[in-house]
């Protein structure tokens, strides 16, 4: 079942329309519903465009709107609501612009989702809740749903839920900053550049990799000394202690007292001005999403008026454009039909039998002997009657289709 519901910036609510999934209307469904709501029905339970005409022509009565007095109604992209000409000339002829949201931010702009629905829900949750419980092994069906909504919509539908929903969204009173940059970061997530095509090099690769590492010492620095560097050969002569010194060495050793090593201090970075070269994107950048596949390519839809000329002129050359393509494949499906028929229809004739274009023209609106099917309705092999020269189809007539050369003499002759 869906629920059609439109409140304005001042806090007014239009009744809703309730459209239940069956063939017929039954006063009984609107039991319990909210004063001036009504209802049609649909076999799937959806909005569709005929429908949305109805709601519309009741919106102008709700509304009072004149072209001297227009108003705007705000829309999400469904297709009854902007695939329709019927609705454009409506709106027209009654002064109600349609402006159209864009696509995926319904959630962000419209003030029904942003403000409404969420309580909304609750209190119609509430209310099944609170009726399953006083009518224990029974379910909710088509007829308690307007009901419990009602008892919900009364509580939800207060003056400052609406008036805070088109504040929230920044439509009225208008507020360009209501968004910020905060509000479009995840989109960075899918915001891939194209792909390119970069040489790669190998010689410079392969340079960059074998250039030793170079560490350089701040310059300054009281705590770190470099010692001069010194041949591998001169350090091992140097480290060497003769054998007859060693034990006269180990008697007079004397441990000197330690000295206070500099400790390295941080003067040198305050001196310094401080710049970073990394950014924190850099450091942690946003995860991307990993395309492996092509996005299929299909027409978007728009934030557009709906009631404007270009728009409406754009929509009928796509209406146009569908009805010839239609046409094209029932024109196809004709010629394919026909030539099926040619095919399998197999006219005798004997000695002394009318022509065969007299022939194909009795046969034209010629009927089945045996089922009575016509055969301008038959895809399937007729044969005639040598006798009395009527048609019957092969199946009917127990003969072979494949068999050129059958010929059938029909029930009725033999008995006569």
């Amino acid at each position: 079942m869906t629920t059609i519901l439109c409140f304005s910036a001042v806090g007014n609510y239009m009744p809703p329309m309730f459209i239940f999934p069956r063939k017929r209307m039954k006063p009984e469904l609107l039991d319990g519903a909210p004063a001036g709501s009504w209802g049609e029905c649909h076999e799937s339970g959806w909005i569709q465009g005929p429908l949305f005409v109805l709601w519309l022509k009741r919106f102008i009565e709700w509304s009072h709107s004149t072209k001297d007095n227009p108003a705007l109604l705000l829309l999400d992209g469904h297709a009854a609501h902007v695939k329709s000409v019927e609705v454009i000339d409506l709106a027209r002829e009654n002064g109600v612009i349609l402006l159209c949201f864009p696509p995926h931010c319904t959630h962000r702009l419209q003030p029904l989702d942003v403000g409404f629905m969420r309580p909304i829900s609750t209190y119609y949750s509430s209310e099944i809740k609170n009726w399953l419980r006083s009518h224990p092994g029974r379910v909710v069906t088509q007829f308690q749903t307007a009901g419990l909504f009602g008892k919900a919509f009364v509580s939800a539908a207060t003056m400052t839920t609406a008036i805070n929903a088109f504040r929230t969204t920044g439509i009225w009173p208008i507020n360009k900053d209501v968004f910020t940059d905060v509000d479009f970061a995840p989109a960075d997530t899918t915001d891939n550049p194209e792909p390119t095509k970069v040489p790669l090099v190998n010689e410079a690769i392969s340079q960059r990799d074998n250039t030793p590492m170079r560490l350089e010492t701040p310059e300054g620095d009281p705590g770190v000394k470099t010692p001069p560097r010194q041949p591998l050969q001169e350090i091992l002569t140097d480290n060497k202690t003769p054998p007859s010194q060693i034990r006269q060495q180990g008697r007079n050793i004397q441990t000197p007292p330690k000295q206070p090593s500099p400790q390295p201090g941080c003067s040198w970075m305050v001196d310094r001005p401080s710049n970073f070269a990394t950014t924190p994107e850099q450091i942690m950048p946003v995860p991307k999403e990993n395309r492996t596949s092509k996005r299929v390519s299909k027409q978007r839809g728009k934030t557009a008026i709906i009631t404007e000329s270009p728009y409406k002129n754009e929509l009928l050359a796509i209406k146009k454009t569908a009805e010839l393509k239609e046409q094209k494949k029932r024109v196809a499906k004709d010629l394919k039909l026909k030539s099926i028929k040619q095919k399998k229809r197999k006219v005798l004739t004997k000695k002394g039998s009318k022509s065969s274009a007299e022939e194909y023209a009795d046969a034209e609106d010629a009927e089945c002997i045996y089922c009575g099917y016509l055969w301008s309705e038959s895809t399937e092999g007729w044969i005639r009657c040598l006798k009395c020269s009527r048609w019957a189809h092969y199946s009917c007539a127990g003969e072979d289709e494949k068999d050129e050369e059958a010929t059938h003499l029909c029930a009725l002759c033999i008995e006569n």
